[in-house]
């Protein structure tokens, strides 16, 4: 999914079930999905504890079964300082975040974000993961 600044301020969601945390942001490249993304993709990163892969995920048949289940999932991100939202794909895994921080792409970010230091307070939540 390209971004587009429109997208980004069109959205608006109240997320029951969302989970709460911190958004920071990185460069995709190539993702723990298998995919390649750049920062004109509105992808993001979840926790290794909710992705469940470790450095090589195809070492374990139950790390890619878990994989398959969050790789490609739309969810809706939201900034909970400022109401902005918009929807990203899960492709790829964050080594450092906790539980429920994600990571996003700096394209992605700066449209949740604008003018944030690097950080933003979250929530964030789609079909298959509680919204």
């Amino acid at each position: 999914m390209k971004l587009s600044l429109a997208a980004g301020l069109a959205v608006y969601v109240s997320l029951a079930n969302a989970f709460k945390g911190k958004m920071t942001h990185y460069t995709p490249a190539l993702g723990s999905c298998g995919l390649t993304h750049g920062d004109g993709d509105a992808v993001v990163a979840l926790s290794k504890e909710i992705m469940q892969n470790g450095p090589n995920p195809n070492a374990n048949r139950l790390v890619m079964s878990m994989l398959a289940m969050w790789c490609g999932t739309k969810i809706v991100i939201r900034n909970l300082a400022t109401g902005s939202a918009t929807q990203a794909t899960i492709v790829d895994t964050c080594y450092g975040c906790a539980k429920y921080d994600i990571d996003v792409s700096t394209g992605l970010f700066k449209i949740v974000a604008p003018g944030a230091d690097g950080t933003a307070q979250i929530e964030w939540g789609g079909e298959a993961i509680g919204g």
